[in-house]
């Protein structure tokens, strides 16, 4: 016996559309009071659900912090990196951003971490598509850190021998200690030596690698400017993200009515409190858009307050549009009170 879908092909034009008649016919009876939803992305785009979403805005974020990398702007690339990870740490794009946080770092010398996060790339992806350069790296990395250790000592060794660091040779032999130790991922100790030399070379500390290093505390001490407090920093002075965001088309009809219809643009997502300090008032204000710029509609949504490290989830609907069709994409801007 034929199956009645076996293929299509095998019919008449007529019965196939006869069929197609049917089955929406039949479709939109059992959907008489329900929402027919269609998830799209941020320009308007169908897709099948709300993970190709989250995937296409984690490629987004991974593209940008790529952008940066490629400008030679590895240090700002990390706390971009280090968010990608953690707001979307289930994504394919996750995983590739340990490869790019692993080269930034082996950029800047900090090979410490990049050694780190080689690994964790080979480990979720050993037969990825960066898992031989990760392992090159990874091999280089382990000779120069074979080769730093012999090296340090030797420097640590000729400062020992030094009364101070008031002569050029005491001052270059301590700059190169110190940045064995920052590159080694020895913070305090690199700070120790920096702090020496500038108590004699005051005006050193406009030095381009000691500014990124170390700065003035309010104190009178300094402030050593680790990956980890530059990532702080960067959350400090961004500190609402909106993440996870979603939308879709909603198509609400009714029995037998297949051309009156009540069409819904709708737009999700999540807000999270990345800084220390509690953020009041908190707004998010969404905006849809059509072909060409023009705006559609405008809906904001009060979220109250978000204490430190709190995520709230939001959602909004649009129906001021002449076609929903027409709809191209939206956008998500939270506002704060500290």
């Amino acid at each position: 016996m034929l199956s009645f879908f076996s293929n299509s092909g095998a019919y008449p034009g007529w019965c196939r559309g006869a069929l197609g008649v049917l089955l929406v016919f039949f479709v939109s009876a059992c959907q008489s009071s329900s929402e027919v939803q269609l998830i799209a992305d941020g320009r308007g785009a169908l897709t099948a659900n709300s993970a190709m979403v989250t995937h296409a805005a984690a490629r987004q974020a991974l593209d940008d912090a790529m952008g940066m990398i490629r400008s030679g702007e590895h240090s700002m690339a990390i706390p971009r990196l280090t968010s990608l990870t953690a707001r979307y740490p289930n994504s394919d794009a996750a995983v590739d951003a340990w490869y790019f946080l692993g080269l930034t770092y082996y950029k800047i010398d900090g090979f410490y971490n990049a050694n780190k996060y080689f690994s964790k790339y080979l480990k979720s992806k050993p037969e990825g598509k960066y898992a031989a350069l990760s392992r090159e790296y990874a091999a280089g990395i382990s000779r120069t850190f074979q080769q730093r250790h012999s090296d340090r000592r030797v420097l640590e060794e000729r400062v020992a021998k030094f009364e101070g660091v008031s002569e050029p040779e005491e001052l270059a032999t301590h700059l190169e200690l110190a940045d064995a130790y920052w590159d080694n991922s020895e913070y305090e100790r690199a700070a120790v030596v920096y702090t020496k030399v500038l108590k004699v070379w005051p005006l050193l500390k406009d030095d381009v690698i000691i500014r990124r290093r170390i700065e003035p505390g309010p104190d009178g001490g300094w402030i050593i400017l680790t990956p980890e407090e530059v990532n702080r920093r960067y959350n400090a002075a961004e500190p609402l993200s909106i993440f996870n965001t979603a939308s879709w088309r909603s198509i609400r009809r009714r029995y037998y009515e297949l051309d009156d219809k009540d069409a819904y643009y709708n737009v999700s997502g999540q807000a999270v409190n990345r800084g220390e300090t509690v953020l009041r008032d908190v707004r998010i204000t969404t905006t849809i858009f059509r072909f060409g710029g023009r705006v559609y509609d405008v809906r904001t949504v009060q979220l109250g307050t978000l204490r430190p490290g709190e995520t709230r989830a939001f959602s909004v609907r649009f129906s001021n549009f002449d076609d929903i069709a027409n709809v191209d994409r939206y956008e998500c801007v939270g506002t704060y009170q500290r």
